[in-house]
């Protein structure tokens, strides 16, 4: 007999083999179950040091970002639907998780708000450029966290756009310089030159 025969299956066959796992799954699905569980708990250690060990390589961590951005390229819209689905039909628990982040986070909330409109006018002007987290900090460092129009020092300070985004000015870090707050009100939509 010749060995290839033997391991090579037919459709039909393959069809038949499927059909019947499908089956014996559905019956045994305790079975089975406690049996991953004792696997698990089993090899836990020797697993978690596997993946760790695969984890380290740089390799696999190079494969590992490229594999992330295909799967996200490639199930994007099915994920985003059953998000969709899921804040539907969630709507309270995701409520009351919102508001105790942003009572926990009172001032990145404020500071996140305040950003999102900015992009959205931003955008409406067409001055769009994205900027990172940490761009602001860096933009503090410059300036020795003091405010850029009065020199203060010490005091509660918040972006501002040297050029308005009114006049054109572009939300990009090039734009953006620290203003205490009564400079930052003073100011508005006017242009001010850096004391």
């Amino acid at each position: 007999m010749d060995i290839q025969k033997l391991g090579s299956r037919t459709a039909e066959q393959k069809a038949k083999h499927a059909a019947y796992m499908r089956r014996y799954t559905a019956a045994n699905s305790e079975k089975i179950n406690a049996q991953k569980r004792i696997r698990y708990y089993q090899n836990h250690e020797r697993s978690l040091e596997t993946a760790r060990r695969q984890r380290a390589k740089p390799s696999r961590q190079a494969y590992m970002k490229a594999f992330r951005k295909m799967h996200y390229a490639r199930t994007r819209k099915e994920d985003l639907a059953k998000n969709k689905i899921w804040r539907e039909n969630n709507k309270h628990r995701v409520l009351v998780t919102v508001k105790k982040w942003q009572s926990e986070n009172y001032e990145r909330h404020l500071m996140n708000q305040r950003r999102s409109c900015q992009r959205r006018r931003a955008r409406k002007n067409g001055n769009f450029t994205w900027r990172y987290p940490g761009d602001f900090e860096q933009i503090l460092k410059k300036f020795n966290y003091s405010c850029a129009y009065c020199r203060k020092q010490k005091i509660k300070l918040t972006e501002d756009h040297q050029i308005p985004i009114s006049w054109g000015g572009h939300d990009a870090p090039w734009n953006i310089v620290p203003a205490c707050c009564s400079c930052n009100a003073r100011k508005h939509a006017r242009f001010w030159e850096l004391s």
